[in-house]
């Protein structure tokens, strides 16, 4: 697949990036890479440094939110920490026990 080149100039823009990393994410998520490339060359250029040589992809840090979808996935600028759910899911009017057979 040939894709076209990026512009000679500094940092490229995030639809001359999208289009440039579309054909790689869509051989992992077909049907979603448009709107993967285009959250991907977002954050990417969020964090590039003016000499995109010197780009680290650890800048960069993707984390799955609970009962979220990819339709919901947004850039965020900032740290993010991904944890575990915590506490637990208490029903009223519902009495949960353990039958022994």
């Amino acid at each position: 697949m040939v894709v076209s080149t990026l512009s000679p100039s500094p940092l490229p823009t995030v639809s001359d990036l999208a289009a440039a990393i579309a054909p790689s994410i869509a051989s992992k998520q077909p049907g979603s890479e448009k709107f993967l490339s285009t959250l991907a060359a977002e954050a990417a250029l969020a964090v590039m440094p003016k000499n995109p040589k010197d780009f680290n992809v650890d800048t960069v840090r993707v984390v799955k939110v609970l009962g979220g979808g990819l339709s919901a996935s947004r850039v965020v600028k900032g740290m993010v920490f991904g944890r575990e759910a915590e506490g637990e899911l208490i029903w009223p009017g519902c009495i949960f026990y353990q039958a022994d057979l």
